[in-house]
């Protein structure tokens, strides 16, 4: 997809779907690679962060959701029943016409299959973002654990986060040399999408501990930053940034 498509449909899905701001341009980074590691808020937050962050991003989705044997029976649990709670056979039929047209629809992105224990492995994931990630791209991560028996949050909605997707810092040190950093995004019902500053993954420290620091910072960050929306109604006195492309052919 050019540049130029993926624009028009980030705008497009901006006018349409989401008419959300963008909040800490200071705070994002002047190039690539970089990761996001962004709050889920159900089906929201990926169409959000698509919509406001202005960098062509390599979004990680539940890789059943661009397989056709597995749309189904994913989107009627993730989307239908789990948080439109609609019933069988409605949700399974809902789910049956969607995946006719979401399938080829997301197949068509840039977007990176996110697989598991029940279907493929988790390493093709890493593999296919330490490839976008050498090539100095962006890439924006949901890292949720959103299946029993996991409990959201009751004042953010936020599951608890897996510490999985930090495990790309090592890799990518390796391949290049250099330390990665992870961007906090806290995706607010408001409306609001706030970026956080950066932290850097510090190969010097390394394995599980460095996993487990990389998971709590974005963690902790990211519910500060929803919090702080929440209680100022996401109109405070911060530097708004309406969409716009920063990339060219």
């Amino acid at each position: 997809m050019k540049d130029s498509t993926y624009n028009f449909l980030a705008s497009l899905g901006d006018l349409l779907l989401w008419g959300g701001t963008l909040v800490g341009e200071e705070n994002l980074p002047k190039q690539g690679p970089a990761v996001f590691v962004v709050n889920h808020l159900d089906s929201l937050a990926p169409i959000a962060t698509f919509c406001s962050i202005p960098l062509r991003l390599h979004i990680w989705i539940e890789a059943k959701m661009v397989n056709k044997q597995k749309a189904v029976d994913y989107l009627q649990w993730d989307l239908f029943e789990h948080e439109l709670h609609l019933k069988p056979p409605l949700s399974h039929w809902f789910s049956q016409v969607l995946t006719k047209i979401t399938v080829p629809m997301l197949s068509s992105f840039d977007f990176i299959p996110v697989y598991n224990k029940s279907f493929g492995s988790f390493q093709t994931t890493l593999d296919l973002t330490l490839e976008a990630l050498r090539k100095g791209d962006y890439v924006a991560i949901f890292p949720e654990e959103r299946r029993p028996p996991s409990v959201p949050d009751p004042e953010t909605k936020m599951y608890p986060f897996r510490r999985s997707f930090a495990r790309v810092g090592e890799p990518y040190f390796k391949a290049t040399g250099k330390n990665l950093q992870f961007y906090p995004v806290s995706v607010h019902p408001s409306g609001f999408v706030e970026v956080g500053k950066p932290v850097t993954y510090n190969q010097n420290v390394g394995g599980t501990d460095e996993l487990d620091r990389i998971k709590d910072i974005m963690e902790h960050d990211i519910h500060t930053m929803y919090l702080k929306m929440s209680e100022t109604g996401a109109t405070g006195k911060r530097s708004v940034f309406k969409r716009r492309p920063v990339w060219t052919e």
